[in-house]
């Protein structure tokens, strides 16, 4: 290693400005094919060498190590994986549409409940079958919360079954439709269904 007055000669040398000549007088240099570099960036491109060599050996190893790898059997463990993922997926998917319908079918029970609350019917088991009757029509309610064919349906069921509904006697013995709830404690079933058929 020389340094720079060494290899430019002392005149030369003393011809820099005197700031020059500090900066550069402790400064060592290398010779490279004839160039001279300073010594301080041989250093720096020397270690940014070996970093690099020291990167490159570790690339190769691990590109070693892996084609010792089985492919087939990674192979075999990702399309197992896949496999179980959709498998995963799909059941995910069918627990929440159990739960949309679920929740769907709640929701449409209530709003049936709701709707026929003020129809007056003979007895709780008549309610009960009518209710159960209707639900199973799953007729659809359009977006002003009326049940679209309800009327149709309970014209038919009254004429299928005439006694489901509430009736009082009028004057003349005969049985009406009231606009009045009468499914109480006091309502007596059996007794009405005697005066209907005539029996005393």
């Amino acid at each position: 290693m020389k340094k720079l007055v060494d290899i430019i000669g002392k005149e030369e040398f003393e011809k820099l400005s005197e700031e020059t000549q500090n900066k550069l007088s402790g400064k060592e240099f290398i010779e490279n094919d004839g160039t001279y570099i300073p010594k301080a960036k041989f250093d720096s491109l020397n270690e940014t060498k070996k970093n690099l060599e020291g990167q490159l050996k570790e690339t190769n190893k691990k590109i070693d190590e892996l084609s010792k790898v089985d492919t087939s059997e990674l192979q075999s463990k990702f399309d197992d994986f896949k496999k179980q993922h959709e498998i995963d997926v799909e059941n995910l998917n069918k627990e929440i549409k159990e739960r949309d319908d679920k929740m769907a079918s709640m929701e449409y029970e209530y709003k049936l409940k709701d709707f026929i609350k003020n129809e007056k019917f003979s007895s709780k088991s008549s309610k009960k079958a009518y209710y159960e009757d209707l639900l199973s029509k799953k007729l659809e309610f359009d977006n002003e919360g009326n049940l679209t064919g309800y009327d149709d349906y309970k014209k038919t069921y009254e004429e299928n079954d005439p006694q489901a509904f509430l009736k009082e006697e009028s004057n003349d013995g005969i049985y009406a439709n009231t606009g009045e709830n009468h499914e109480s404690k006091d309502f007596d079933e059996d007794a009405y269904i005697n005066k209907i058929m005539g029996i005393k």
